[in-house]
């Protein structure tokens, strides 16, 4: 990521941090793409709009979004 933003390391570091971190950075943009996605395919299952937002599973989609929702 720093490679592709052109900066180093540490700085992306730190901005990451004040989102989170990386992993949850990363959940919240799959799970607002989830909402996008499950109102653009409003007859979707759970599985296939978490397979559709980057998730590797229904549970895992589950545990990301408990973990961020609290």
């Amino acid at each position: 990521l720093a490679t592709r933003c052109r900066t180093n390391r540490t700085y992306i570091s730190g901005a990451l941090m004040k989102l989170g971190g990386f992993f949850d950075y990363i959940g919240r943009l799959r799970l607002s793409y989830a909402q996008t996605w499950r109102e653009l395919h409003p007859g979707a299952t759970i599985e296939q709009v978490a397979l559709a937002s980057g998730f590797h599973s229904r549970q895992t989609y589950y545990n990301v979004l408990k973990k961020l929702a609290a």
